[in-house]
Order: C-alpha cells, then structure tokens, then sequence
C-alpha cells in the first residue's frame, strides 16, 4: 500500500462502514456486528496509517526547516501565553467581584450588629 493509497483507503473503509449500516434495519441492534467491527478496525486502521503519514512529513519537514520549526513554537507558546494571561484577567475580575460582594455582606452584618 503505498502513500498515495492511504486517503482512498480511508474513504473506502468509511464507505464500507456506511453501506453496513445502511444495509441493514435501521435497528443497529440488527446489524451483522462482527462484520461491523471488522469494518470498523480495517477503518480505524486506514486513519492510524494516514496519520503516521502526515506525523511522518511533519517530522521531515522540521529537520529540513528548524527555522520554520522555531517560529511555529514560538507563535504558539504565544498563543498560549496570551489565552492564559485572559484567563487570568478573567480570574481577577471574578475575584475582585467576589471580593466587593463580601465586603457588602460584612458591612451588613455589621450594621445588623448595631441594630441590634
């Protein structure tokens, strides 16, 4: 099987699980289940190998490309830090919200307290 099979093998077992499925009563509890979990395993397969093909040229392509390989991380570290430092931003107004609503509470209780 060669790399230019992979993406047809993928369709072809896809295609093959849906004509299973539909071939059958539209009960999946009806259907022929070791033929639908061959399917499947010959399908999951096909995806396995077509992933190790796309790793594979990943893989290549960063040797052949540090540089390219670098800028990548990079932009993505920075993504990272700028989502994180939002999700902290968000903490803090949730904390500083929090924070006013117990002062609230206290001053009212306090005020309850010389009432009484």
């Amino acid at each position: 099987m060669s790399d230019d099979n992979l993406l047809l093998n993928v369709e072809q077992s896809l295609k093959k699980n849906i004509n299973i499925i539909l071939s059958q009563d539209k009960d999946l509890r009806n259907t022929d289940n070791e033929c639908l979990i061959t399917s499947l395993s010959e399908f999951e397969h096909s995806i396995l190998k077509l992933k190790t093909f796309f790793i594979k040229a990943k893989l290549i392509n960063d040797q052949l490309n540090p540089k390219q390989c670098e800028k990548e991380e990079i932009e993505e570290m920075k993504t990272e830090l700028a989502r994180k430092d939002l999700l902290i931003q968000q903490q803090q107004k949730k904390l500083s919200s929090y924070q006013n609503q117990l002062e609230i509470i206290k001053d009212a209780q306090e005020q309850a307290k010389l009432m009484n």
